[in-house]
């Protein structure tokens, strides 16, 4: 598209990877991702809560994971109880059911 030939596109490219101008044009960006998770770390502390998710990501080592679905319930002879009938109990039915549950030693399940 030029009418240069390869050799001389590789001379010029040759040429302006060794400017200083190039040098100090590609240093900025050598810094950026330091002042990326500043800017992240501080929206983050301001309570933007896509931005704590996006720092837990990086200092977990998870960004770009897609994260495990979790399904909270409790179940009682068959009976499920999901976070939906949960929330239309009194606070004195929860307390009751805290109360009960905390009482007894359970172990987790793993791998439902």
């Amino acid at each position: 598209m030029t009418d240069l030939s390869r050799p001389t596109i590789n001379k010029h490219l040759e040429t302006l990877q060794s400017s200083k101008h190039y040098k100090q044009y590609t240093a900025q960006f050598e810094m950026m991702p330091d002042r990326v998770i500043v800017a992240m770390t501080k929206s983050a502390l301001e309570g933007n809560v896509s931005a704590q998710r996006l720092f837990l990501e990086y200092m977990t080592g998870n960004i770009g994971k897609n994260a495990r679905t979790q399904n909270n319930y409790i179940q009682l002879n068959g009976v499920i109880f999901r976070d939906e009938k949960l929330k239309i109990l009194s606070p004195e039915q929860l307390k009751e059911i805290e109360s009960i549950l905390t009482t007894v030693e359970v172990s987790p399940i793993e791998n439902l």
